[in-house]
């Protein structure tokens, strides 16, 4: 075969190579040239299609390249103002670039330089110990304050009265005045507005954003909670006003359109309620419970307990939750000590609804709420549980329960059954209380997990797979162990290095806090990752009380 190519190959030269005094009828010659012609025109016009494709090619670059020439982030706004330098220094420290993508819309509320260097002053801090204080990843979520995801909020765009949504995820409060706009009532006021950019825009404040107080909420929107401010002032607002080393609670208040539908169905005026023989302390704590709540930490289904003894189911719907059906309408206010809910519907206790507004004497629910021994009848004692069955005012609180319920005295087996601590009302407990010695107990352990949203963990996780972060505190002791935090959350934050890096801290409220792990179980927290691409990653969880535990896990393609 090769001496056949050979051999057509020399024929073809010699062809190639005839007699210049040949004529046209020589056909070794004309069979050659012919297509030779016509590829060389083929040729040409091939050059020139794809010269004129180049050309398409080279403006669009040049398009494209004015294009990104051209484009103002909102990163391009905070870096060019002079009076932004120390935010822009903190954005960075925290990420900015990855934390606020070209391709996402914000709006910015950034303090100026004398906003800082006031802060610093009175916080006797350097400059660059505020940087490293951001590097670090503590309570990230303080910077989160001043971010908003989502269409730009103009200053044309402002109402009276406007709840924003920051990434953090708690609430901002805006009003506006004459003089201007306002956050969280006269924390900042808003120096500058409409630094435009082509994914949102900037306004520049002249203090920092912080955490409001329990207390302040209602002060800086009379207009939505001044019926609340008048029944706590009426009442025992201690609960809510503690100093910095107060456990934090969550409001679960009432707007004046929910007391105004309330008050219309009882026929009654706003000086005729406040005139009845109403224990407002009891009526006041029916809103408030134990520990910060914001809605992500609600669960349908679940019950909450509040501070007057009552307990109150959480049912998911399609715009949040809702609280013993009345609707969470304005949701997260995020603040020192706790949480501000405002509830669409005003929710008012048994006793003050059928003993006093309706004059129906006491509930004949036998396993009522309680709060001490005495509100229960003969042959029963105030439990911390719902051990029967049929709970509550309407009789529909599970067995399982935790809260206090009147129960049966054949119920009370220990005296840690009993809210008093004994059970000496039923003549004494059931059984010895066999709760173990727990004053030495210290066994806690602390783990981070990647896992799937079903609470398994792979072997090697689908670039299809949801990721789920958690931090896990374990407690191998058969004692309850308290687990102490700088914040109201377990985790401080948590982040995966690796091909898709990725970083949640969660909104807290700045208050020494402590939770509880129970004995031989476990406790956590949870973020939602999504999917990540394939590679090695580790997942890195601080938690609240200073401890930090990491995972390595694979993701790889299905």
């Amino acid at each position: 075969m090769r001496q056949i190519a050979l051999v057509l190959l020399m024929a073809t030269a010699a062809l190639g190579c005839g007699d210049g005094d040949k004529d046209g009828s020589d056909t070794g010659y004309e069979i050659a040239d012919p297509g030779n012609d016509a590829d060389d025109d083929d040729a040409d016009d091939a050059d020139d299609a794809d010269a004129d494709t180049d050309d398409a090619d080279a403006d669009a670059d040049d398009a494209d390249a004015d294009d990104d020439a051209d484009f103002i982030s909102v990163l391009d706004i905070i870096n060019g103002e002079e009076d932004l330098t120390i935010f822009a220094e903190l954005v960075t420290a925290i990420g900015g670039a990855s934390m606020l993508p070209d391709t996402t819309n914000y709006t910015v509320f950034a303090p100026n330089n004398a906003a800082f260097n006031a802060f610093l002053e009175d916080a006797d801090m350097t400059r660059e110990e505020l940087i490293g204080y951001a590097e670090s990843g503590e309570d990230l979520h303080t910077f989160t304050y001043h971010f908003i995801e989502g269409d730009p909020v103009m200053s044309s765009d402002l109402e009276a009265v406007n709840f924003l949504q920051a990434m953090g995820g708690h609430t901002m409060i805006v009003t506006t005045d004459e003089e201007g706009a306002h956050i969280n009532g006269d924390m900042a006021d808003v120096a500058r507005a409409d630094r435009m950019a082509d994914n949102g825009v900037v306004h520049v404040l002249d203090d920092l954003i912080g955490a409001l107080e329990l207390t302040s909420v209602s002060e800086i929107l009379p207009d939505h909670f001044s019926m609340a401010q008048d029944v706590a002032l009426r009442g025992d607002t201690t609960p809510i006003t503690g100093d910095e080393d107060s456990p934090p609670h969550t409001v679960f208040a009432p707007t004046n359109e929910a007391f105004d539908e309330l008050l219309s169905s009882l026929s009654l005026t706003t000086e005729e309620f406040f005139a009845l023989d109403i224990d407002f302390s009891t009526l006041f704590n029916h809103f408030v419970t134990d520990g910060a709540l914001p809605t992500s930490d609600l669960e349908d289904g679940s019950f909450i307990m509040m501070l007057n003894g009552e307990v109150m189911s959480v049912a998911a719907t399609e715009e949040g939750y809702a609280l013993d059906g009345a609707p969470i309408s304005i949701p997260d206010i995020v603040c020192r000590n706790g949480v501000w809910h405002g509830l669409g519907s005003a929710l008012l206790p048994p006793n003050v609804t059928d003993d006093i507004l309706s004059g129906g004497g006491s509930s004949d629910a036998p396993y009522s709420s309680c709060t001490v021994d005495a509100d229960c009848d003969d042959g029963m004692f105030c439990g911390i549980e719902c051990w029967t069955g049929g709970c509550g005012a309407e009789e529909d609180i599970p067995a399982g329960t935790m809260g206090a319920f009147c129960q049966p005295c054949d119920e009370c087996h220990y005296d840690s059954d009993a809210v008093s601590g004994s059970c000496d009302t039923c003549g004494g407990s059931l059984e010895e209380d066999p709760s173990p010695d727990c004053s030495a107990a210290t066994d806690l352990y602390f783990r981070a997990e990647a896992r799937l949203e079903s609470g398994t963990v792979p072997d090697v996780f689908s670039t299809t797979d949801t990721i789920i972060a958690a931090g896990v505190i374990e407690n191998m002791s058969e004692c309850d162990l308290p687990y102490g935090t700088t914040s109201t959350c377990l985790l401080s934050s948590a982040s995966i290095s690796g091909p898709s890096p990725w970083m949640e801290a969660p909104m807290c409220g700045m208050a020494m806090t402590t939770h509880t792990v129970p004995a031989t179980a476990w406790t956590e927290a949870t973020f939602t990752v999504g999917t990540l691409a394939a590679g090695e990653y580790t997942l890195t969880v601080s938690f609240g009380g200073g401890e930090s535990a990491t995972q390595d896990f694979t993701v790889a393609a299905p």
